[in-house]
């Protein structure tokens, strides 16, 4: 009688390359420091070796950092710069809008995402570029593409499943949207460094935690045009929307 085995070397690239072809469904919600409520959605794929992700549906809105202390809000391009200078932990509304804010959340500088007093509500994190890399092979993403930098995920339109099925706020055409994953990104610009505001209604950027160097740290972006989500290292002192993952 013949057994068949598998070798450890399939085993080990199963593990790592495997992605599955996500599914989502709506598990509740969280509060912020503040009060905020924000839907939460489970991802994941079906996969034995990707663990399934609880996300926030909504970007972070909160004005404190976990202990009561107040981020910084940096409403003018002076203070968004001194903030940046300093490294110190700030976020404004899109173009100062608040009702930006009500539909998009606060864009936030690194230097807020990495304060040890943290931002995220209790028992969740900002996630690590590895987290990100996990949700997209959710979605269909293999890991030799989710470690490129660049557009990545076009084949398997992991952009597309990220973000919001509608135009209401996406500019046309929203190429690929479909929100299979329930994430329901929502393009709200992001602010540079000098203070400037751009492209609400074409991107929709994330931070993440992970530093590359002592400048920049990796990103998110999702575009109106493209069903591709970006990986690329970005200055600390850009604003860009959060998203919250549970722990």
């Amino acid at each position: 009688m013949r057994y068949s085995t598998i070798s450890p070397l399939f085993l080990f690239l199963a593990f790592f390359l495997f992605s599955g072809t996500g599914h989502a469904a709506e598990t509740g919600t969280v509060r912020d420091r503040d009060g905020n409520s924000y839907p939460t959605v489970t991802i994941g794929s079906g996969s034995e070796f990707l663990r399934p992700q609880v996300w926030m549906k909504k970007n972070l809105n909160v004005a404190h950092y976990r202990n009561g202390d107040p981020i910084i809000h940096a409403a003018t391009a002076d203070e968004w710069q001194r903030c940046n200078m300093e490294q110190k932990g700030a976020w404004c509304y899109y173009e100062n809008d608040e009702s930006n804010g009500e539909v998009y959340g606060k864009l936030y500088n690194w230097y807020a995402v990495n304060d040890p007093r943290g931002i995220a509500p209790e028992g969740w994190h900002i996630p690590s570029d590895q987290e990100w890399i996990t949700l997209e092979r959710h979605l269909g993403m293999n890991l030799l593409e989710g470690l490129d930098r660049g557009y990545r995920g076009a084949k398997t339109g992991v952009g597309g499943k990220l973000k919001q099925a509608t135009v209401q706020y996406w500019a046309s055409p929203n190429t690929g949207a479909t929100d299979e994953s329930g994430f329901t990104a929502l393009p709200g610009g992001y602010r540079f460094n000098y203070g400037t505001f751009l492209n609400e209604g074409f991107v929709a950027y994330f931070w993440t935690t992970t530093e590359i160097g002592s400048r920049s740290a990796f990103s998110r972006c999702l575009l109106s045009s493209h069903n591709v989500v970006s990986r690329y290292n970005n200055s600390k002192s850009y604003g860009f929307s959060v998203r919250c993952v549970k722990d």
